[in-house]
């Protein structure tokens, strides 16, 4: 069996899933890339079909000039489809075709976009608009795209229900299980003197709440407890990142300190930081957006930072709205409210052989969905 995955816009942790989970699989992959996602990705067995999207060439005459499409494939499996829908309607795909929604209301609900009236988003939008769908005509171009696809693939089991339930005119193309490119890591812990909390991704007020990281600063100031560090392990986005580096920076005393970050951090990095946690705090907000589209975590689209729990089997504190299958309940603990996370944080620095234990995860956190649908377009 041949798969050809296509990664052209910013998912390089989905296809190093991927192709590691079906590492020791009779599955052979192919996969169509940029080279700046390519070298982000660490591959456990060599690929022998790789192509290599050049910056200056065309997706069109990339796809061509190496007669990618020609070749043999089983499926062939967009891992993100976000741009570009005017030249992959020029493609001619001979393989059944399958893609990762990774934001359900940008594909298949147009009444859910949203302008915000602020100088910051209110700019944003309007470019938005003008150049991608005016210009491009990116919504046209979509539809014909999303029309061509044979299986939609969600990454939870609570996105593919919501898609279930309110978009039943795709449902024929729905995947009826979730897909996870998930895979564990172990990590060995170090010693220190000190309670490591972490915030994991970039300092973005689209995909978490940094006044919830500030509030829970200020309550241990207060408090009798040892050494505390807490890392934002992410890259500051925009004014907004650096006003929150300079707010929790302003708020560290003799024993609570505060350390950041100004650029991207490596995987390799992240595994070292992660390596002198305790417990990380996943401060998500339960609205966001997605260019122009209002998009809700939980529902319709994940968090990556339920996929770092998982990946390093670290228990995750998060908001109480994001829903948590009963398999992940020992790693993602859910707060209702600030004072309820506050009070959490400080059970774990008070006990903290509990934030140390090991959660179990379950064994079927697979990939094996795409092994079905390769055997059911035999």
């Amino acid at each position: 069996m041949r798969v050809l995955l296509i990664e052209l816009d910013y998912h390089p942790e989905v296809v190093q899933g991927i192709c590691n989970q079906l590492a020791d699989s009779h599955v052979e992959l192919g996969l169509a890339t940029r080279k700046n996602i390519y070298q982000q990705i660490s591959f456990e067995r060599p690929l022998q079909n790789l192509f290599i999207l050049d910056k200056e060439k065309s997706i069109l005459s990339f796809f061509n000039n190496h007669e990618i499409l020609n070749k043999a494939w089983d499926l062939i499996l967009f891992t993100t489809a976000q741009t570009h829908f005017s030249e992959l309607n020029r493609l001619k795909f001979q393989a059944p075709l399958a893609v990762i929604v990774h934001n359900i209301h940008a594909y298949f609900d147009r009444s859910k976009i949203k302008l915000r009236w602020s100088p910051f988003f209110l700019w944003k939008d309007f470019s938005y608009l003008v150049r991608i769908l005016l210009l491009k005509r990116e919504l046209y171009f979509r539809k014909r795209f999303l029309d061509r696809v044979d299986h939609f693939l969600f990454p939870s089991q609570f996105m593919l229900d919501y898609a279930k339930s309110n978009y039943s005119r795709f449902s024929r193309q729905f995947c009826d299980k979730p897909i996870s490119w998930v895979t564990t890591k172990s990590i060995q812990k170090k010693e220190k003197d000190y309670f490591g909390i972490t915030v994991i991704g970039t300092i973005d007020r689209r995909r978490r709440d940094y006044d919830v990281i500030a509030k829970l600063i200020q309550s241990l100031q207060s408090k009798s407890v040892p050494s505390i560090k807490i890392t934002l392990a992410g890259k500051p986005y925009g004014s907004y990142g650096k006003r929150v580096v300079k707010k929790l920076k302003s708020l560290e005393t003799n024993h609570i300190q505060v350390v950041t970050f100004d650029r991207f951090i490596s995987d390799e990095k992240l595994q070292e930081l992660v390596a002198y946690t305790d417990v990380l705090v996943a401060p998500i907000v339960e609205e966001t957006r997605h260019h122009i589209w209002t998009e809700y975590y939980g529902e319709t689209k994940i968090s990556g930072n339920i996929n770092n729990a998982m990946e390093y089997g670290i228990r995750s504190l998060i908001p109480s709205f994001y829903p948590v299958d009963e398999k992940l309940k020992e790693v993602l603990v859910p707060y209702s409210d600030q004072q309820d996370l506050n009070e959490k944080i400080i059970e774990f620095i008070n006990h903290p052989k509990l934030a140390a234990s090991s959660p179990k995860l379950s064994s079927d956190n697979h990939i094996d969905n795409i092994l079905i649908l390769l055997k059911s377009e035999k």
